[in-house]
């Protein structure tokens, strides 16, 4: 999967931001790519063109995210009013970016019979 220039949902322009790890040191940057607008949020890390997370809010009215952690293989479903909510619960899949309305509408199936 390659990391996305643009906006899935919208196809704006990512905005990037690189976080130090390494106090100083090279190579230490992580890559941090997001749109958030008022009826989308879409966020990805990265460290030398891999994966790390994505992560997309599934319901703008609560700010329920999704979070896909590509070193653990987990997704995570996360409620800012609750929380972690079943992390466990989610099996495994890699986003497909190409039609975000179709993985939208996947994850909320999930997140009903959860």
């Amino acid at each position: 999967m390659n990391i996305p220039i643009n906006c899935p949902f919208c196809n704006s322009p990512l905005s990037n931001t690189f976080i130090d790890l390494g106090r100083g040191k090279s190579g230490k940057n992580i890559l941090r790519k997001q749109c958030i607008q008022i009826d989308h949020s879409f966020l990805c890390t990265s460290h030398n063109d891999l994966f790390f997370s994505i992560s997309i809010m599934i319901n703008s009215k609560d700010g329920t995210t999704v979070t896909w952690n590509f070193i653990t293989e987990t997704i995570v479903l996360h409620n800012p009013r609750k929380g972690l909510i079943n992390n466990d619960s989610i099996p495994w899949f890699e986003p497909d970016l190409s039609d975000y309305r179709a993985l939208i509408k996947k994850l909320k199936i999930y997140v009903t019979f959860l």
